[in-house]
């Protein structure tokens, strides 16, 4: 009976996860369930690794688009140069798009 339980709490818990609850408000909403305070200490570390690998996912997404971005940047760049327009639009934009993508993705990906 109490592994069912614990499963039952533990997808509320990560559905309130999915819907980017604090940590805090997961606990109080297993407890206010019925929920005694050594199964929330069970399930509080399955939930951070939860948490992590939802972060961490998050964060190799945005890197990857953003060095898709930043490669094509240079790409472009490097077209528009010997083709003798003008890249400075496609440069510092694309450049500026892919760099915010990247540190955005590494701090996802390391917090």
């Amino acid at each position: 009976m109490e592994s069912t339980n614990r499963s039952e709490l533990y997808e509320l818990a990560i559905e309130m996860l999915e819907n980017d609850q604090s940590l805090s408000n997961i606990e109080r909403e297993l407890i206010a369930k019925g929920a005694s305070s050594e199964q929330v200490s069970n399930l509080l570390p399955l939930i951070k690794k939860a948490r992590h690998k939802r972060k961490v996912k998050s964060g190799n997404i945005k890197l990857a688009f953003g060095s898709v971005i930043l490669v094509s940047s240079f790409l472009f760049s490097l077209i528009n140069f010997h083709l003798g327009n003008s890249f400075a639009f496609v440069m510092y934009t694309f450049t500026t798009v892919g760099i915010v993508l990247l540190f955005w993705g590494l701090y996802d990906f390391f917090n």
